[in-house]
C-alpha cells in the first residue's frame, strides 16, 4: 500500500484468498488507511482456528485443542521459542509429530500466532471485523472443499460495520477452493469486477 500511494495511487482495494483473508482485515484494521477503499475475500477462511472447527473431525478437533494447551503452557513457563510440531491440514490421525517431521513445525508461540483461538492470534478476522467501515464482498464457492459454506456466511457476518457487504456465491461444481487458472480464475474474476463496478466508484 506504501509502494502504490507513493506512485500516485489514491484508491487501493485489497483482496485476500484462503489465509490471505484474515490478513488483509488485520492489515485494514491495524492501518485505518483512509485509501483503503473495500476488501474482498475470495475463498477466504475466518481463521485456521475457526476453519478447522467446521472441516476437521471431531477427534482432530480434540486433539488439535490438547495440542494448542501444550503450545500455550510452553508459552507461560518461558519455553514459547521450544519447537513444536502438528499436522493440522491432514484431516486423519491425530495429527501429532515429532519436531522435524510432516507437519507445521515451529515455536510454540509461532505456532499459537498462526493457528490459535481468537484470544491467542491476531490471524482471526473475527475479532476486529466489525470495526472496518469500508465496503466489503466475501465471494465464494458452494464447493470449496477447504472453507465451508458457513465460514463463508461466518465472514460476511462478522463486517457488521461496514458501509456495504455481499455474499456472492459461485455454484460449479468443478470450482473448488482453489483459483486455478481457467474457470475458477476467471469465474472469480468475473463476479469481483461485477461487484467492485457496482460498490466501489472509480473516482
Amino acid at each position: 500500500v506504501r509502494t502504490l500511494k507513493s506512485r500516485g495511487v489514491e484508491n487501493v482495494i485489497l483482496l485476500g484468498t484462503s489465509l490471505g483473508g484474515p490478513r488483509i482485515a488485520y492489515y485494514a484494521y491495524k492501518a485505518n488507511d483512509p485509501s483503503i477503499k473495500a476488501l474482498i475475500f475470495m475463498s477466504s477462511i475466518t481463521s485456521p482456528y475457526l476453519e478447522g472447527r467446521a472441516r476437521l473431525s471431531k477427534e482432530k478437533i480434540a486433539a488439535f485443542d490438547a495440542f494448542l494447551e501444550k503450545a500455550r503452557q510452553l508459552v507461560r513457563s518461558g519455553k514459547g521459542n521450544d519447537m513444536v510440531c502438528f499436522n493440522y491440514f491432514q484431516a486423519t490421525g491425530d495429527g501429532f509429530c515429532e519436531p522435524g517431521g510432516r507437519g507445521s513445525t515451529m515455536s510454540a508461540a509461532s505456532f499459537l500466532s498462526m493457528f490459535g483461538g481468537p484470544t491467542d492470534s491476531d490471524v482471526n478476522l473475527t475479532n476486529y471485523a466489525s470495526q472496518i467501515k469500508v465496503p466489503v464482498a466475501v465471494v465464494h464457492s458452494k464447493h470449496d472443499e477447504v472453507s465451508h459454506q458457513q465460514i463463508a456466511q461466518g465472514i460476511h457476518d462478522a463486517f457488521s460495520g461496514a458501509k456495504t457487504r455481499d455474499l456472492v456465491w459461485i455454484d460449479e461444481p468443478s470450482i473448488s477452493h482453489y483459483l486455478s487458472p481457467g474457470l475458477a480464475a476467471n469465474r472469480y474474476a468475473e463476479e469481483v469486477t461485477k461487484w467492485l463496478v457496482k460498490n466501489v466508484p472509480s473516482k
